[in-house]
């Protein structure tokens, strides 16, 4: 079911929804008090005969006894099912939970009454249906009509479960005062089950305003990493789906709060201003409340290059090249505006379908971006090294403050050697030897490394990107995608990225 359709299914008591991650992480926890339940029931039932007399030993039990048993345990079963075939809302399957609560009460009262007591046996002890409310509150988060009304309800088939053993004749009718005092422990809880629901869905009710970024709400995380954490969200009033980064404060300039929010903004405006096909596109900007920075960017759907050579390994030389030049388009529109990525890596480039287009590239991520005409630096912390080792400039490995566009060409040559040889460039065990790398160490050629054909004259253009002086290297952008498209055709067009896509994820074709 739709995501969308599956949050107007929700019920409040604030006027919010609970996030979804808290509702999927509650269909987790009610599964596993499924599988719990039904491993109780059994275990009581199979060691019944061992225990002492004050337990039921299902051989001297009537039918109604196993039957009731068996029954919870098959319903038990049937609710793990649905819980992991996920082929139901999450919502919704909330809602049958509180259905699995009254019925499971009902088995398990039925199993308990099963017995007549023995003379003189005034209690035999409080109903097991009290427990059973107690652990589905905790793990089933409901507003408070439902949960207070599927408690009540549950804690009332104690002595249903007792009348319709004396109605088959299995146990005597009990006094009046046996109907109440086994069975009131279930009818406290219910009232504290009902009332503890209404705290833990008031707290969720919480967490879904304070995820709320401008007119957007956080709904799914979808990653998280040194900068912050990505999130699918959902526009409130329009029906498009987006993704939110979030920068964490401490990211930004720490103890200069205003100076980090002015960056912030210019920044997010120049950004903004960047219309290549190949950009992510940014939506909209802001601050939370409590001063976390967030990018509202387009949602695309595809493998980043990091993933996609991981899975399927190194890519034929005709891909690669075409996938560059989609990159080059991205980067030669940045540079033009004064803008540096900084942290061009595989993961930062999704390859997707936009429209009838196949192996369309997006170059993601944008927020390490630097101004190069120094009216204003960049949105990190002065003095600091960022990007990823592995794909890290020489100049901007040695920690030298004024990148240009050369420092992205670089990293471009890293991304290009990755794509044709599924290896990084060099391969060491710490950080701090893959830095060292880039300042002393030559690269191995590419078509030395890997199987894949590789023409000279790419692999000179690699090999020239990776150069350790930036005035060794391609200057610019343009002129990496000049000599990328003087390689002609090297078999690979978009028939064959179609095929591909087909062939690997027919879902996203």
């Amino acid at each position: 079911m739709d995501k969308r359709l599956a949050r107007k299914q929700t019920t409040t008591v604030t006027g919010l929804p609970l996030p979804v991650d808290l509702v999927e992480g509650a269909v987790v926890r009610l599964r596993w008090l499924a599988v719990g339940f039904a491993v109780c029931l059994l275990s009581v039932y199979l060691t019944g005969k061992y225990l002492p007399s004050s337990w039921i030993n299902p051989d001297l039990a009537p039918d109604s006894y196993r039957l009731s048993i068996f029954a919870a345990i098959t319903l038990s079963i049937a609710m793990f099912s649905l819980t992991y075939r996920k082929s139901l809302s999450p919502y919704l399957l909330l809602d049958y939970a509180l259905l699995y609560e009254v019925a499971g009460g009902l088995m398990v009262a039925i199993a308990e009454s099963a017995v007549p007591r023995a003379e003189g046996e005034f209690i035999r002890g409080h109903s097991s249906v009290a427990v059973w409310i107690a652990f589905f509150v905790l793990a089933v988060p409901s507003s408070f009509g439902k949960a207070a009304l599927a408690a009540v309800a549950t804690a009332c088939m104690g002595p249903i479960g007792l009348a319709y053993q004396v109605i088959r004749g299995n146990v005597e009718t009990p006094p009046a005062a046996d109907w109440l005092l086994p069975f009131g422990s279930s009818f406290l809880m219910a009232i504290g089950a009902a009332l503890l629901s209404r705290l833990i869905y008031h707290l969720g009710a919480q967490i879904t305003h304070a995820r709320e970024m401008g007119s957007y709400e956080l709904v799914e995380l979808l990653g998280a990493g040194g900068m912050g954490e990505v999130w699918r969200a959902q526009h409130r009033m329009l029906a498009r789906e987006a993704a939110i980064k979030l920068i964490r404060p401490e990211v930004l300039h720490p103890g200069h709060a205003d100076s980090a929010r002015s960056r912030f903004e210019r920044e997010a405006q120049a950004i903004a201003s960047l219309h290549s096909p190949h950009t992510v596109t940014l939506y909209d900007y802001g601050v939370t409340d409590d001063g976390q920075f967030y990018y509202v960017m387009e949602l695309l759907s595809g493998l980043n290059l990091e993933k996609l050579i991981e899975m399927h390994g190194p890519m034929p030389a005709g891909r690669a090249a075409a996938v560059l030049l989609q990159i080059c388009d991205s980067l030669s529109e940045a540079h033009d505006s004064g803008l540096i990525h900084r942290d061009i890596k595989p993961g930062n480039i999704l390859l997707c379908r936009v429209g009838s287009k196949y192996d369309f590239a997006k170059v993601l991520d944008f927020g390490l971006v630097k101004h190069t005409d120094g009216e204003f630096s960049q949105l990190t912390a002065d003095g600091t090294t960022t990007g990823t080792p592995a794909f890290l400039s020489p100049e901007a490995a040695a920690g030298e403050r004024e990148l240009d566009a050369r420092a992205d060409i670089y990293s471009l040559g890293c991304v290009a050697y990755w794509l044709v040889t599924g290896r990084l460039v060099f391969v060491h065990n710490t950080p701090v030897a893959i830095i060292l790398a880039h300042l002393k160490e030559s690269p191995e050629p590419p078509s030395t490394v890997t199987d894949n054909r590789i023409s000279h004259e790419l692999e000179k253009i690699i090999l020239d990107c990776l150069e350790k002086d930036p005035a060794k290297r391609p200057q610019t952008v343009h002129e990496v995608a000049d000599r990328i498209h003087a390689l002609g055709h090297l078999g690979w067009d978009v028939r064959d990225a179609e095929e591909w896509w087909k062939s690997h994820y027919p879902d996203k074709s």
